[in-house]
């Protein structure tokens, strides 16, 4: 059987001693071996993952699969528009992760070619450079590197738990962001989805195919939708039309991501009503995170405001907020924030249990057709 996993840390383990002949030797037969792979069965994502997800015809795959030159070996994310897998590319000889796009969802373009392209020079790290994008059979794909986290929002739990090291990770990250935005590269769409924790403290960033902004000139509304992702974390600029987008809008969005890992609850909750979500944003402003967490220090309150602030108010750069989080002291998590209900839940948990509703409708309608089928043809027969 093919270990994607263990060929990866063998692969990373023969680059730290590339003069281990041992070591070496081992990992050469490894990739010997998964060259010439017992026969396996094709990973076609439209017949396992995008059909509709009312139908009862819904399977999920075998893996390990083959998908063009990669072995694919595990489901990372499913959502109505892509699906995410962990590979391993026979190609570039690593492990990989692949975002293949749902037919109809190929909000691609010549345009963002160019763009894509300058992602490939991101520093890996923090940072998640796009290794490679285009089709593959048939199907629009995207290939990044594998970075082995979990997003905020699936683990918000574990980190009330460890709430020093959380303000730890986001300056890190902050920093990181400084050297996109060195290379004139925005990612404008900073959540709790698409920011990964691992181990030892490390963090990375993810979904930088859907930057608003890859090189110096202005984000085109005329050229892409502004509505694409999640409004309640957009910046005000992203929705006064006027343009003006640059780096600040990062530090905007790192400023609501410090708002929650600070409160556990998001500066502003999504809503359904459009109009509702800008107007918040652009007027209301968030609650004092105090509201949550009481003990919570004035200075961690104040940076946490100064990144939420209007374009020229705010921090100007990632630098200069990471700058501003190195002298803040820890903070600690009420305990009824600890042991009582989890106070946000991953939206991707909502969509599931949403999505197994419909499926458990389906499937009674299913079983009250067949019945009734049934007992036409008993009618029938006598």
């Amino acid at each position: 059987m093919i270990n994607v996993k263990e060929l990866e840390e063998l692969r990373l383990a023969f680059e730290a001693a590339p003069g281990d002949r041992a070591l070496r030797l081992r990992y050469e037969r490894a990739l010997e071996r998964l060259s010439h792979p017992a026969p396996l069965p094709r990973f076609d994502p439209r017949e396992n993952y995008f059909l509709d997800r009312g139908s009862l015809e819904f399977k999920s795959a075998s893996f390990p699969a083959v998908f063009s030159d990669f072995i694919v070996d595990s489901l990372l994310g499913l959502s109505t528009t892509d699906v995410h897998v962990s590979a391993w590319s026979l190609n570039m000889q690593r492990r990989v992760v692949l975002k293949i796009l749902k037919p109809g969802n190929e909000w691609v373009g010549g345009d963002f070619s160019e763009r894509w392209a300058s992602l490939k020079s991101l520093p890996e790290g923090s940072l998640t450079p796009l290794l490679s994008w285009g089709e593959i059979e048939g199907l629009w794909c995207f290939v990044f590197p594998f970075q082995d986290g979990l997003s905020i929002s699936s683990q918000m739990w574990n980190l009330k738990q460890q709430a020093t090291g959380n303000l730890r990770a986001l300056q890190k990250l902050a920093y990181a962001l400084g050297q996109s935005h060195d290379m004139g590269i925005f990612h404008g769409q900073i959540n709790e989805r698409n920011v990964l924790l691992g181990e030892d403290d490390s963090v990375y960033l993810i979904g930088y195919e859907k930057c608003l902004w890859a090189g110096p000139e202005p984000y085109d509304l005329a050229k892409r939708p502004l509505y694409y992702g999640h409004p309640e974390n957009f910046a005000p600029e992203q929705w006064s039309g006027e343009l003006k987008c640059d780096e600040r809008v990062d530090v905007y969005q790192l400023g609501l991501l410090m708002y929650q890992l600070i409160s556990f609850k998001k500066a502003f909750p999504p809503s359904a009503n459009l109009v509702s979500a800008i107007q918040k944003i652009l007027e209301d402003g968030p609650a004092d995170p105090r509201t949550w967490n009481p003990g919570l220090d004035s200075s961690i309150v104040e940076v946490c405001f100064t990144a939420l602030k209007g374009c020229d108010e705010r921090y100007q750069s990632a630098r200069d907020f990471a700058d501003a989080l190195d002298s803040l002291p820890d903070y600690s998590v009420p305990k009824d924030l600890v042991e009582g209900p989890q106070v946000l839940k991953p939206e991707a948990l909502d969509r599931t249990r949403t999505w197994f509703r419909g499926l458990q409708q389906a499937l009674r309608r299913s079983m009250d057709e067949q019945e009734e089928e049934d007992i036409t043809g008993v009618g029938e027969d006598e």
